[in-house]
């Protein structure tokens, strides 16, 4: 059984703008509260293979690499964590004079399927605190 949760916000500024934020994955605890400490474990952009050690509140250290991406446009990551394999992806498109942007995590493994009402519950609220921080930032919004 996976437990997957799925958000698509507009966003009132370009693709190229709203890239800029989410490629800069380092600073992210400074709009989504979900993050406490977020490091690149190489140099440069994004890119396939990339790997990154993420602290998120209520959680342990992950490592996530980055599995696909769409400079500009979308990336997908994924780890694992006490037997539960994590996948999120990010997508990027052009609306009108903004954005659309889909973000989204899927888990899976025994224990999701053991912890499946709490994962469910976690994974609603993390993605809905991402989305709204990253709208915030993008349009120069408050900052938690």
């Amino acid at each position: 059984m996976a437990v997957e949760h799925e958000e698509t916000i507009r966003i009132e500024a370009p693709p190229d703008a709203v890239w800029e934020v989410y490629a800069d994955v380092e600073r992210w605890p400074e709009w989504t509260p979900v993050m406490q400490k977020i490091e690149r474990l190489e140099d440069g952009p994004l890119a396939p293979g990339s790997t990154t050690r993420i602290e998120a509140k209520g959680g342990p250290p992950s490592v996530w690499t980055v599995t696909e991406l769409t400079d500009g446009r979308s990336f997908t990551w994924e780890s694992s964590a006490r037997g539960v394999k994590l996948v999120a992806w990010h997508v990027i498109e052009a609306d009108g004079d903004g954005s659309r942007v889909t973000l989204g995590v899927r888990m899976t493994g025994l224990m999701a399927t053991l912890l499946a009402p709490f994962l469910r519950s976690v994974a609603k609220r993390n993605v809905g605190l991402e989305a709204a921080g990253l709208k915030r930032r993008c349009e120069g919004g408050p900052h938690p």
